[in-house]
Order: structure tokens, then sequence, then C-alpha cells
């Protein structure tokens, strides 16, 4: 393979990663030469991530940067101050067994969440869909 030939793949190599990287289709005419298409959206490639999904808050646990109590899990409750480990479970496991809460004021009829706490916490969470 000569110097010029080697010189084409690599061109055409770069090409192509270009073509992918922007979403677009190189069409070969002929020869040397290419024609440059945009790529339909749905025919772009996903990027893959190896990013956990247990980090990824799920859809409706924040709303207006207040933890949605109806949403969350016990390790997201646990992030308010005053919630430990214990009660959150008890949150998650009042909700499994009664169903989404209606108020806040529900939380008073968890063991460890008198008046005191729940007005110390009731501007951090709130009862959402």
């Amino acid at each position: 393979m000569s110097f010029n030939d080697r010189t084409k793949v690599i061109a055409i190599i770069v090409a192509a990663a270009a073509a992918l990287t922007l979403g677009i289709v190189l069409d070969n005419v002929g020869g040397d030469r290419f024609t440059v298409q945009k790529r339909p959206a749905e025919a772009l490639p996903v990027a893959e991530t190896n990013v956990p999904t247990d980090d990824i808050p799920k859809k409706g646990v924040i709303i207006d940067g207040k933890i949605n109590i109806n949403k969350a899990d016990a390790a997201t409750l646990q992030t308010i101050d005053g919630i430990g480990e214990s009660i959150a479970k008890r949150i998650v496991k009042y909700r499994d067994q009664y169903g989404d809460f209606i108020t806040v004021e529900e939380l008073l009829n968890i063991s460890g969440i008198g008046d005191a706490k729940l007005d110390d916490i009731r501007d951090d969470i709130c009862v959402g869909p």
C-alpha cells in the first residue's frame, strides 16, 4: 500500500469517526468524493455509561427542593437532618403497608416521630404523587 493509499484510508477513518460523533452520514459518491447528509435523530447512537442507577434520584423524589416522602427510599430519607436509618425504614414500611401519605402529619403515626421532630423536618419534606 502506498503512502497516498494509507493517507486516504486514514482520512476515511477520521471522517467516519467525525460523522458518527456529529450525527451525519457520509455517502460514497465514487472515487474520493463523499456527500454529507444529516442522520435522523432516531438513528444516532446512544451513549452508554457506567454510572450506577442507584445514584440517580428517581423521578418525583425531589419536588421544589423537598424530599417527597411518597417516593423516597430509606437512603434518601436519611439525608434529612434528624432521620436516621431506623426511622427511615419505618417510614418506608408504613408507606408500603398503608399506601402513600396524604399529609406530612401522617408521619406522626410512625414511632420516633413526634410533633417536635415533624416541625424540624417539615421544611425538608413534601407529599407528592
